[in-house]
């Protein structure tokens, strides 16, 4: 402190830091001392002088404490302005000296405060206070400015009241000492107000401490607060808007230079806010490409465009590659962002939207597009896009299908027959509705009138916007014909199966019959033996002789149609064989039949049994006479030459693998009722028969006869016009005539005979008959039986009629065990089956000879003689 005093004791001036003047010094008022005193001690007897004469210094408002000489000039002292009066002895003069600091500092601080709040105090309507608050919290003095802002009348209304009662959050006054008592003011701290209806204001506390007393003054900002609440609110809204947007949104200023980016434009750029905002637009101009994949220049950025031309700007793709690889994808927009009182271009707003995946779906799309339609363009099948009846696209194959190229924008009903329309558009109108249609066949018309067989598969899409069906037209015009020949060859099978077992029933029946007409015929002959020529039953034994034939002949035609008939081959001309025969053929037809015939194969040659060959032409010749019904009606016969693929083949009776090539082909044609295809299809069945009369074998056999020549047979027939047979067989070029073996005359046997069979009909007239014709003779009733008489005496046997079809052991194994025992023996087989069947069964070179059953005794003599070797 410094102190200034006047004819001041020695004493005190180990305390204060000054000098002493006279009074004549400090009467100047702009006396440097003075003006840096902090106070003034005088002394003097009577204060009146010095304190007139001091008014300048009082005028600069420096304290002053008076010495005075006594109690009296003491008290004037004071009651004249004096801070302090003391006594010339100096007693109490350090109590006294702190009392007048404090007072001092007190006034220093009151007064320019209490100056204050009478100009606060003046303005009534200001939104200020003036307050003063004791160490324990008890409002001293607050102006009513204050009070009016706590909601009351008068700063009488407060004073004297804890001032706690009016923080919102007694908190904050805590808060507020604590920074007092370290720094002994504050400037501008917020606090909240309780005011007396319970509201709250904001206010902003101007304060100092000074000896426990707060002193302050209090502005009320809550409308500052209010506004800047809702502008934060404003900018929080517009931050989480702006985080929210499904696209990036960037702020650049004028300059380019970027003020703030959403999340969105963080992710999209791939740079953090803070690389962001370090950043101008032409910074991007190294890494951005045009929707082409070429560089993009940064003039021509929307927000280049809209900070130069001060225009919002349209939507523009470029791409930005990203700081870790790969680009991003976007569409830009820009708009300026304009300066309210200048309308000037302060800055621009971009916003832009990722499609880096809706860019990839779309080139993926685009590939997938051009990928199918290639598919399309080049699919084998024919496909074509319709809508509402009209052919929007029809792909090259359809093109071709149709064969015309104008199809596009026709009707697609136009190419379907007329009683397919309602079903096919029914199936097209069902895939446009996304139903499973499955498949449908269908005929598609030509314009020159023909028909396609197709496949019809549906599928519903969207072609150029529309709604519309895609139909896949699968042409199966060769699957038809695969699935015709595959049913015609089930058909043919199932035929050939049938004709296959029926003809080994044939065969069968032809067996065992034949083992019983062995005994007939055999014992007739016998009987015949030993008649005399004029005894009267010499008659009935032919007669039963010729029955036996007879029955032999149709064992023969079931053999026949078995195809194991007794075949003899040896080249034969047919053409010649039909005219040798042609006046017995025209006397058994019908009397109102024209026969004609036509030979244009005249000296073509087959190879066959010329007697079955005559047969298959009576047999035709007949059928055709039949078929007149005793109508005038016209037969022609005709012999060819037919080069025959294995299409036709395949396609006829009888194809049993035949090979293509020549063949000559006999035809039987009549003009008479004509057959169905039922009919056609049982023609050649046993014992089918359209006749009151007849057998229905006569065909039958006719088939057989053909199988076993290796031919085939066509029929053609229309009810109503007529039917023709042909008979294919094949051509035997440069084959010589085969001489028929003649017949052997009956002659006396001297031989020993072993007669194997299991028939005891069968091996005893066959005994019976060798006896007769002087052969020595040993039954045995199986095999085994006649391996054990061979092994007695293998010398005495000579030559061995063995049967083929024996229970316990075959002719075949019978026939090897026999060989085994005398491997020279000569060997008979007999069979009721055919020579063919027996030679399939034993591979054809086991034995010497083969009898057919039933036989004569001249046909057992040439066998017998045959297999001896003579």
């Amino acid at each position: 402190m410094r102190v200034f005093g006047i004819g001041i004791d020695s004493a005190l001036r180990a305390r204060m830091d000054g000098s002493g003047h006279s009074l004549g010094y400090f009467e100047d008022a702009n006396s440097a001392p003075l003006a840096e005193a902090d106070i003034v001690i005088v002394s003097a007897a009577d204060p009146a002088e010095p304190l007139s004469r001091l008014d300048g210094a009082r005028r600069h408002g420096v304290p002053y404490v008076l010495f005075a000489g006594s109690g009296d000039a003491l008290a004037r002292a004071l009651s004249l302005g004096a801070d302090d009066a003391l006594l010339p002895d100096g007693r109490d003069l350090e109590a006294r000296l702190a009392v007048a600091e404090h007072r001092i500092a007190v006034r220093k601080t009151r007064e320019p405060m209490a100056t204050l709040a009478e100009h606060l105090d003046a303005l009534d309507e200001a939104p200020m206070g003036y307050f003063e608050v004791e160490a324990d919290g008890t409002i001293l003095h607050c102006s009513d400015s204050l009070a009016r802002l706590a909601g009351y009348e008068s700063a009488s209304d407060l004073c004297g009241r804890p001032v706690v009662e009016l923080y919102a959050d007694p908190g904050e006054r805590h808060r507020l000492l604590g920074h007092l008592a370290l720094r002994h003011s504050a400037t501008s701290y917020p606090v909240r107000l309780r005011t007396r209806d319970g509201g709250v204001r904001h206010l902003m506390l101007s304060t100092v401490l000074h000896h426990d007393v707060v002193y302050g003054l209090a502005v009320d900002v809550s409308e500052t607060h209010r506004v800047v609440e809702q502008l934060r609110r404003s900018e929080e809204l517009t931050r989480r808007i702006l985080e929210a947007m499904p696209g990036g949104v960037v702020h650049v200023r004028k300059d380019g230079a970027v003020l703030r980016a959403n999340g969105e434009a963080q992710r999209i750029l791939g740079l953090r806010l803070d690389e962001l905002t370090q950043k101008y637009v032409l910074d991007f101009e190294p890494e951005t490409l045009l929707g082409d994949g070429s560089p993009c220049s940064a003039e021509d950025y929307p927000v280049s465009r809209a900070l130069a031309t001060g225009e919002p700007q349209p939507r523009t793709l470029i791409g930005v590659r990203r700081p870790g690889g790969g680009v991003s994808w976007a569409v830009f927009t820009a708009v300026p962002v304009k300066d309210p009182d200048t309308g000037e271009t302060s800055g621009a707003v971009v916003t832009f939207v990722d499609i880096t995946e809706h860019r990839a779906a779309q080139e993926a799309l685009a590939e997938s597009e051009e990928r199918y339609r290639r598919l399309v363009e080049h699919s084998p099948d024919p496909m074509a896009i319709v809508s509402q009846d009209r052919l929007l696209f029809v792909n090259a194959a359809g093109v071709d299908l149709m064969a015309r190229g104008d199809l596009v924008g026709t009707s697609a009903m136009d190419l379907v027959p007329k009683e397919r329309v309602p079903e096919v558009r029914a199936y097209v109108d069902a895939a446009l509705e996304g139903k499973r249609v499955g498949t449908v066949q269908a005929d598609l018309v030509r314009r020159d009138g023909g028909r396609v067989a197709v496949e019809l598969s549906a599928a519903p899409l969207v072609y150029q916007g529309k709604r519309a069906t895609l139909v896949v037209a699968r042409d199966i015009r060769a699957r038809r014909r695969a699935e015709d020949e595959l049913s015609r060859l089930q058909e043919k099978f199932q035929h050939t199966q049938k004709l296959e077992s029926l003809g080994i029933l044939a065969g069968g029946i032809a067996h065992d019959f034949n083992n019983l007409l062995s005994a007939i015929l055999g014992n007739a002959s016998l009987a015949k033996l030993h008649l005399p020529d004029d005894s009267r039953s010499v008659r009935h034994v032919a007669a039963i002789e010729k029955a036996a034939q007879q029955a032999a002949d149709l064992t023969g035609q079931m053999l026949a149609y078995s195809g194991r008939g007794r075949l003899r081959s040896e080249p034969v001309d047919v053409s010649a064989m039909v005219a040798e025969m042609i006046e017995l053929l025209t006397s058994v037809v019908s009397k109102k039949a024209v026969v004609e015939t036509r030979f244009d194969a005249p000296g073509a040659l087959v190879l066959g049994d010329v007697s079955q060959l005559r047969q298959v032409a009576m047999n035709l010749l007949l059928n055709a006479s039949d078929a007149l019904d005793d109508h005038p009606g016209r037969i022609v016969i005709r012999t060819r030459l037919s080069q025959l693929e294995r299409r036709q083949l395949a396609e006829s009776y009888l194809d049993d693998g035949l090979a293509a090539g020549n063949y000559l082909t006999l035809e039987v044609s009549d003009t008479g009722r004509g057959m169905d295809a039922n009919t056609v299809a049982k023609v050649f069945d046993p014992f089918f028969t359209t006749k009151s009369t007849g057998r229905g074998l006569g065909l039958a056999a006719t088939l057989g006869i053909i199988r076993a020549h290796r031919g085939a047979v066509e029929v053609h027939s229309k009810v109503g016009e007529g039917t023709r047979f042909s008979v294919h067989l094949p051509t035997s070029d440069g084959l010589s005539q085969i001489v028929a073996e003649p017949a052997a005359e009956t002659t006396v046997g001297d031989a020993s005979v072993l007669v194997v069979d299991d028939e005891p009909m069968v091996r005893e007239v066959t005994g019976a008959m060798l006896v007769e014709l002087g052969y020595r003779c040993q039954l045995a009733a199986s095999g085994s039986e006649a391996i054990r008489r061979l092994r007695a005496d293998p010398a005495d046997v000579d030559v061995v009629i063995l049967d083929m079809t024996m229970p316990d052991m075959n002719g075949v194994e019978a026939l090897a065990a026999l060989r085994a025992v005398r491997p020279d023996l000569p060997v008979v087989l007999c069979s009721g089956y055919s020579e063919a069947e027996v030679s399939d069964r034993t591979g054809g070179s086991l034995a010497n000879a083969f009898l057919q059953k039933p036989f004569t005794t001249s046909e057992l003599i040439a066998k017998l003689q045959t297999a001896l070797g003579r």
